[in-house]
């Protein structure tokens, strides 16, 4: 949603006159760049706020914003301000498939004070620190705060700080939204050091798969000049690698590209084109070398030629990100902190992603390639937690992430990730967080761990818990609620015998999607139910958790008792017992098994009730059904 943009109004709201047209500079980001901030709004998926059709209306809107923002003084903000504003916009359902679980200012102070002081203890030189998930920003923005307090310590001047900073804290999030909010906390976490800063900045957030490397090859231009190179409609366009490892030059070289650009579409046709170069080369003819020059010329020129076929689209946004967990790959960070994605493989949509998932998981050695009855309930965290190790960090570099507590249960899909083989690592203390509340809605801990040695057990672990009033508090304030406890852990011992009820226990099926099967019983208040035929309706629970496209899908009528069941899922297992839920299926069974009835087999045999209700499953199944639903059911 567009509020992303509402740092844009509060900075603009300083103004004295707020005017329509300043208001639209800030929503394309004009305004920033005329003060020398690159890239805290970029023209991404949200410019179509700025569509002609709509963008009176946009800016009516928005100013109204911007006047409520006078109230508020946000430069006296030292943590995530935007991060509530971010779970009301994206919807619990929307951040639950996308494994977002956003991390309380205490908890981020916690991690990074237990991965400083081990840092600390090991070396003079302050850390290059990378948040590869970084949400709206709440470990960048804590990580601000504590070095720009250490290093005034230490006597560095404001004007070094901002330098290292910028050069330093980099975060990375695989969605647009939340990078965007980051950016916006991490200027406001600058404060004061803006005011130091000598020339234009780029602040190191960005929006891109930390995992997943994008195709981007590494050759020569010209057989001399190093440069990263992203095919896109058959053209190619490169940046010198020096140039997108230097993150201040590529922010001066993106802000020349987008200027050389938006004359060309402004004033633009094919006689043009050479003022567009001539504009770029003016602009970065102090900035890079003559032969970073050329490549730089032959990129813009190829980007021109995109826009003249129609194939217009978001470039400087693309090379801003695309270009990024290539380079981080290679310069290495000492320190990779963060709250990774908490997510289980069946709920990863996209089948290509999945497959790509899959093969890490086999690469890293964290599952077996014959362990495919396991990928249903692998979890990303821990392939997240190997992988960024494995491509950020530097040799005996530090990483804490908050993970789920099941890694450290006797959870077999995990059993190979505790010995930290692929990379080697030396997990030194676990801050186990089960007992604590409010935090996340399954149990947590905290990781803290460093490349390169060899995992031993037992572990030092410290056990926090306590009630607090509310999440999202300071840690000098979450203390006095919390209690702490030392322990030694040691990973569960996985029986290597079979259980004494394996043999009694069978793969269950597949029931998709449930609406159409889960059931609740419509008894009347008088009359009560036909227990031959009793009627039947969609259980609640089945419509509260249905995706799209079968939200608030429900079928009703009777149904015959023959073909009324009960099942048990997993959350049904409880402690010494289970809780049975109700199901209508169109089967039989026989003495082998059971028999599936189409709705042609069920009225022959004299079933009409359930014959109806399979009829009108069928025609929801098919009107709702994508065209990957129906090739996988």
């Amino acid at each position: 949603m567009t509020l992303v943009k509402l740092v844009s109004y509060y900075w603009l709201s300083r103004d004295e006159k707020v005017s329509k047209d300043k208001l639209l500079s800030a929503m394309n980001g004009e305004y920033f760049a005329k003060y020398g901030v690159h890239n805290l709004i970029e023209e991404d998926f949200f410019s179509w706020i700025l569509h002609e059709n709509i963008v009176n209306e946009a800016l009516e809107l928005f100013m109204g914003i911007a006047k409520e923002l006078l109230k508020y003084d946000l430069a006296q903000i030292n943590e995530d301000f935007f991060k509530e504003i971010y779970e009301n916009i994206v919807e619990r359902g929307q951040r639950h498939r996308l494994g977002e679980y956003y991390t309380p200012e205490w908890l981020a102070e916690l991690v990074l004070g237990e991965i400083l002081n081990l840092w600390w203890n090991r070396s003079n030189e302050p850390p290059r620190i990378l948040d590869p998930a970084c949400g709206s920003g709440t470990f960048l923005v804590n990580a601000i705060h504590i070095m720009k307090d250490e290093l005034k310590r230490k006597g560095w001047s404001p004007e070094e700080i901002l330098n290292y900073t910028l050069a330093s804290i980099v975060g990375v999030d695989i969605t647009p939204l939340a990078a965007t909010i980051a950016r916006a906390n991490y200027l406001f976490a600058l404060g004061e050091l803006l005011g130091y800063r000598k020339g234009s900045i780029t602040i190191p957030v960005y929006v891109a798969d930390s995992i997943k490397l994008p195709e981007v090859k590494k050759t020569l231009y010209g057989g001399g000049t190093p440069v990263y190179e992203y095919e896109v409609n058959d053209v190619r366009l490169q940046i010198p690698v020096n140039v997108a490892k230097d993150r201040a030059r590529f922010g001066r070289v993106l802000a020349a590209f987008k200027e050389s650009i938006d004359a060309y579409r402004t004033y633009g046709n094919g006689r043009k084109r050479s003022e567009a170069l001539k504009q770029l080369e003016r602009m970065l003819q102090s900035v890079v070398t003559q032969a970073e020059l050329a490549i730089l010329k032959n990129t813009l020129n190829n980007i021109l030629t995109l826009i003249d076929d129609k194939k217009d689209s978001i470039w400087i946004y693309m090379l801003s990100n695309i270009y990024i967990p290539v380079a981080l790959s290679e310069s290495k960070f000492s320190i990779v902190v963060g709250n990774p994605p908490w997510v289980i493989m069946r709920y990863i949509e996209n089948k290509k992603y999945q497959d790509f998932i899959k093969k890490q998981f086999i690469s890293y050695g964290l599952l077996q390639s014959d362990q495919t009855h396991l990928f249903t309930a692998i979890e990303i965290a821990t392939l997240f937690f190997c992988r960024v190790s494995d491509i950020y960090l530097k040799d005996g570099g530090i990483i804490g992430f908050v993970m789920p507590r099941t890694v450290l249960t006797g959870s077999l899909q995990h059993e190979e990730f505790k010995k930290f083989r692929n990379p080697p690592m030396t997990l030194h203390k676990i801050l186990d967080l089960e007992d604590v509340s409010p935090l996340f809605n399954v149990p947590a801990c905290v990781l803290v761990a460093s490349k390169g040695g060899k995992t031993e057990y037992p572990v030092p672990a410290r056990r926090f818990s306590g009630k607090m009033p509310e999440k999202n508090l300071k840690l000098a304030e979450a203390t006095q609620y919390l209690k702490a406890e030392d322990y030694l852990y040691q990973p569960p011992q996985i029986p290597q015998t079979k259980s004494l009820y394996h043999d009694f226990i069978k793969a269950g099926a597949a029931i998709y999607p449930r609406n159409l099967f889960f059931v609740e019983f419509d008894a009347h208040p008088t009359l009560g139910i036909d227990l031959e035929k009793p009627y039947c309706k969609t259980s609640q629970k089945a419509v509260e958790s249905a995706k799209e496209p079968w939200k608030n899908i429900t079928v009703e009528g009777n149904v015959e008792k023959e073909f009324i069941y009960v099942t048990v899922l997993s959350e049904d297992l409880l402690p010494f017992r289970c809780e049975f839920k109700p199901v209508v299926l169109p089967i039989k069974p026989m003495p082998s098994g059971y028999r599936i009835l189409d709705v042609e087999a069920l009225r022959r045999e004299g079933y009409n009730y359930m014959a109806s209700w399979l009829e009108k499953a069928q025609k929801i199944w098919e009107e709702k059904a994508t065209k990957r639903m129906l090739l996988e059911y």
